[in-house]
């Protein structure tokens, strides 16, 4: 999934408690959890979001970094 469809879907995401508003203002995302095996990197990233998964392209990394977020690699 890329990073940018990732972002589109965190509205559901949080409403449906799949996806997690921290106290510090970004958004946990548990790809594995949402079966999502790897995160790629088109689109946009404008929110925090804190992403767990078993792949991320450094392209996502780079987009989600910058946006303030951070990656967690499932080893």
């Amino acid at each position: 999934m890329n990073v940018g469809e990732l972002e589109e879907m965190l509205p559901e995401l949080l409403k449906t408690g799949k996806a997690e508003l921290r106290e510090d203002g970004s958004v946990f995302v548990d790809a594995d959890a949402l079966h999502i095996d790897k995160i790629l990197g088109s689109g946009k990233v404008q929110t925090r979001m804190v992403v767990k998964a078993k792949e991320i392209s450094s392209t996502a990394r780079e987009k989600i970094e910058q946006a303030g977020g951070e990656c967690i690699l499932l080893s």
